[in-house]
């Protein structure tokens, strides 16, 4: 779908973009992460790939007519995706990873507060790292205003322009503004390994990490010494 900001016509000037144009995707199934790895290597605004090159909003611009038609465009193949992505992810992507282990573990809504500019790249870091069985219920909510968490998905994003006040007593509450997070004794042993996998390349590493990392196992025995839980894991 494509829609203008209202200042557009009175100021000649975008001063929304964010508003300008809006992708609408239907999938038959869960999409996989190889999604969200676009968005992960292409997300800045302007830059990406998702937008017109062309925003100028005139009848015989071929891009926006194309988008206002809905006319439909193939993903690229699996293969194609992973060829042209970067496989570095965000420090807060790392965060949150843990952040909403620790959430499930607890029962709890996870809450984010972050930068408007980089709640996608963190979010689609996140969704890079799940499990594929846990990237299918991490469905997130950006840049929201309503009080309180949104009961509609699993993480909730808000930015610095958010209004109300966080009530973290019925949430987990994550502040990448302020630099607000616990660190659980999950992170503790088992960042360290993830984030060398992460810097080395090594993407079959970095997924049998984080497949270990949200297993049952990996909470069992999160107390006992590193020898023994890297043992476990490479068993």
């Amino acid at each position: 779908s494509t829609v203008f900001d209202h200042d557009f016509y009175s100021t000649g000037k975008m001063t929304r973009p964010g508003n300008y144009v809006a992708h609408l995707f239907f999938f038959d199934e869960f999409p996989g992460k190889q999604v969200f790895s676009l968005l992960q290597g292409n997300h800045e605004e302007g830059v990406c790939s998702f937008l017109p090159k062309d925003w100028t909003p005139v009848q015989d611009n071929p891009e926006l007519r194309e988008l206002m038609l809905g006319s439909p465009q193939m993903l690229p193949a699996k293969d194609e995706v992973f060829a042209q992505f970067n496989p570095q992810v965000s420090k807060e992507a790392v965060d949150l990873f843990f952040s909403y282990k620790e959430a499930l573990t607890k029962g709890q809504a996870l809450m984010v507060a972050a930068d408007a500019s980089d709640e996608v790249s963190i979010y689609a870091g996140l969704m890079f790292l799940l499990p594929e069985q846990f990237a299918k219920a991490a469905t997130a909510e950006l840049n929201y205003q309503i009080q309180a968490y949104s009961k509609n998905t699993a993480i909730t994003f808000v930015n610095q322009y958010y209004p109300h006040p966080i009530y973290e007593n019925i949430c987990h509450y994550v502040d990448f503004i302020k630099g607000k997070r616990a660190e659980t004794e999950l992170e503790k042993m088992w960042r360290p390994f993830l984030e060398e996998a992460l810097a080395s390349g090594d993407m079959e590493l970095v997924a049998k990490l984080t497949e270990w990392i949200y297993s049952p196992e990996a909470m069992e025995y999160v107390t006992s010494p590193v020898a023994l839980n890297s043992a476990l894991f490479d068993y």
